[in-house]
């Protein structure tokens, strides 16, 4: 029987947090209901359709005044001048906090009791989570999760936390613990609202889980008044007001169908339009998807040239601008290759912070355009013409992967600098993923043993940073083994 379909448990919480929805004119269609999973439990609450629903329709509207920022916390008047030029995560953390403080006194008391007692359990804040956490914290070591981690957000949490928090509600004595708490509900809820409130949180709208595949998404007046929140005309020169806006009509934000409902299932959100990698859901949304194809593993330039600077191959950046010049000219060649990644598919991984310089194999195991010209200019002779040698490699790329295993005589008549090239490319594969395991927890395990270990009686943060890890790991081998194959077929073929 379907969640959506079955007789609910009494569930007072959920009943505080109807009635604050009631209370506060949020309107949810009838075709939908919020609900707990009985057979998940620790998943929280999600949304569920009761009945069909098509697309293009709002299944929810939240007022803005019911919407919990640094514009409309209780303590507005104090905090605002504080925080507002801060990051706008933590910013939004202090006002949550501060309505957190206030208990039953805070108007958003109805909706703030339905959050998960703790805050969300994110993986950023495991290494305070006791031996659990810190044992998924040591599986965590070498892979991409680990690396976001690694950025300036706890120091400033702990900043504003001393020079703001601290200071500005001293008549509660908050603690640094409640501080991060009520920073990973702002990690895993927050939406961005409009130019006035900035990030808040939209109650219902966060109930509504994520999914690569989503069928609603959050749709709301986003060209505010940044001075005052109007969307008409205001006392404020700088807002110029859209004249075909309803300006009469209440402020709300809406989640709208994305997609056609079939009655009885889950109903999705997205919580980014380019969608979050696995590492990046983990750190700040404290779950994976499973087969996720966000996935990648990064290296820049300068980590490669580390890691295969004392193999025969030599770096030179004049080779290296032929290089890219030469792979405008054999663009299409590329593009055909199963074994690299296209440039469009490279848009929906690589982050706005990217440059040319971005190395990365992706969640099928494969090579970025801009890695393997990285290998492939390290490797190059100085032939006096980069492009017919790369138009060459591409060739062989493609002529292998479609011969039958044991054809011989395929490879006659390709120069030897060819071979040569593609040798060392795979070489250099090879070295990489090494390296990038070798950095792991427990790199002397295979593959096979993790998913092994996946079946023993593990916390449940070690399980999740597990399968990570495992994820990584079956990445880096996939890839290493579609060169590690091109390589054996050339020694084979000649």
């Amino acid at each position: 029987m379907s969640l959506a379909s079955s007789s609910p448990l009494p569930d007072p919480v959920l009943e505080t947090l109807l009635q604050w929805f009631a209370d506060n004119n949020i309107w949810i269609d009838p075709r939908i209901r919020i609900a707990s999973d009985r057979a998940r439990p620790e998943a929280g609450y999600g949304v569920y359709a009761l009945a069909d629903i098509p697309y293009g329709v709002p299944v929810s509207k939240t007022p803005k005044t019911a919407v919990l920022s640094i514009r409309s916390c209780t303590l507005s008047d104090q905090l605002y001048p504080l925080i507002k030029d801060i990051d706008q995560n933590i910013a939004l953390a202090v006002a949550l906090l501060s309505e957190q403080l206030l208990g039953r006194e805070s108007r958003f008391w109805g909706y703030l009791q339905s959050f998960p007692q703790g805050g969300a359990d994110i993986g950023m804040f495991w290494r305070w989570k006791a031996e659990d956490g810190m044992e998924a914290m040591r599986w965590l070591r070498g892979t991409e999760a680990e690396a976001l981690m690694r950025g300036s957000l706890l120091g400033d949490l702990e900043r504003v936390y001393a020079q703001i928090v601290r200071p500005a509600l001293e008549e509660w004595q908050p603690t640094m613990e409640q501080f991060r708490q009520a920073y990973s509900l702002v990690s895993s809820r927050a939406f961005q609202v409009d130019f006035w409130h900035g990030v808040g949180l939209v109650p219902v709208a966060d109930a509504f889980n994520h999914a690569e595949e989503n069928n609603v998404f959050m749709e709301t007046d986003f060209a505010v008044c940044p001075m005052c929140g109007s969307l008409g005309p205001c006392a404020h020169p700088s807002h110029q007001p859209r004249h075909s806006s309803p300006w009469d009509e209440p402020m709300t934000c809406d989640m709208v169908t994305y997609s056609p409902i079939t009655s009885g299932q889950e109903v999705f959100n997205s919580y980014d339009e380019k969608g979050f990698s696995n590492a990046q859901l983990l750190v700040h949304y404290g779950f994976l998807l499973e087969g996720n194809g966000e996935d990648w593993i990064k290296w820049d330039g300068a980590e490669v040239e580390e890691v295969l600077g004392d193999t025969d191959a030599t770096w030179d950046e004049e080779r290296w601008e032929r290089v890219r010049d030469a792979a405008k000219d054999v663009e299409e060649e590329m593009e055909d290759l199963e074994a690299l990644v296209t440039p469009a598919e490279s848009e929906e991984i690589e982050d706005e912070d990217d440059d040319d310089d971005t190395c990365w194999i992706d969640a099928e195991g494969r090579m970025s355009q801009s890695l393997f010209l990285h290998l492939f200019a390290r490797n190059a002779s100085d032939s006096p013409d980069v492009t017919l040698l790369l138009h060459l490699v591409l060739s062989v790329m493609r002529l292998i992967g479609t011969v039958q295993l044991g054809e011989k005589g395929v490879l006659a008549g390709i120069p030897l600098d060819v071979l040569r090239t593609l040798k060392s490319i795979a070489r250099d594969v090879k070295r990489l993923s090494e390296t990038r395991v070798a950095g792991m927890y427990k790199p002397q395990l295979e593959t096979s043993d993790l998913a092994a270990l996946l079946d023993t009686s593990l916390g449940p943060r070690t399980k999740l940073a597990l399968s990570y890890a495992l994820t990584e790991r079956l990445m880096l081998e996939t890839c290493s083994i579609w060169w590690e194959d091109l390589a054996s077929f050339i020694d084979s073929d000649t």
